[in-house]
């Protein structure tokens, strides 16, 4: 059954604004799960949006949810998206940062841009475990023995 977004009144090639949506949701998920800071969320999603073609970009980002709206002079859609784990991953917040980067430049297509940021994130290496649960033990320990000066 078509809908208002499959309609295009004035005969013009039609911009896919659902792919951009998701690739842009899916990058400003993956930020904010490595503990990006808010503003760093939005632009990363905005670059994204916009070098993929949308001409309108808005974004609220929350605790437990990501929204977007993006639109075209015709037509706008409205996608939400929850938020996994949060954590502290600088290792992969920097490299999904050059992949924005990199998506600005117009080098990436929807698809394209999809599979790097799944890629980037198969591929960037982790910490240990234990060495995290060690790591957070002396943080929290040092955070403790302060409060306590």
């Amino acid at each position: 059954m078509p809908t208002s977004q499959d309609r295009d009144p004035a005969g013009s090639e039609k911009l896919r604004l659902e792919p951009i949506a998701l690739a842009a949701l899916e990058a400003g998920q993956m930020l904010l799960s490595t503990g990006a800071k808010i503003s760093i969320v939005r632009q990363g999603m905005s670059m994204i949006a916009h070098d993929l073609g949308a001409d309108r970009v808005e974004i609220r980002v929350g605790f437990a949810s990501i929204e977007l709206t993006v639109g075209s002079p015709e037509r706008t859609i409205t996608r939400m998206l929850g938020v996994g784990d949060h954590g502290v991953n600088m290792r992969l917040n920097h490299k999904l940062r050059e992949l924005c980067v990199k998506v600005s430049k117009g080098d990436m297509n929807c698809e394209e841009t999809v599979k790097a940021l799944r890629d980037t994130a198969k591929e960037t290496p982790r910490f240990h475990p234990l060495f995290v649960c060690f790591a957070a033990g002396i943080a929290c320990a040092t955070i403790r023995s302060t409060a306590s000066s």
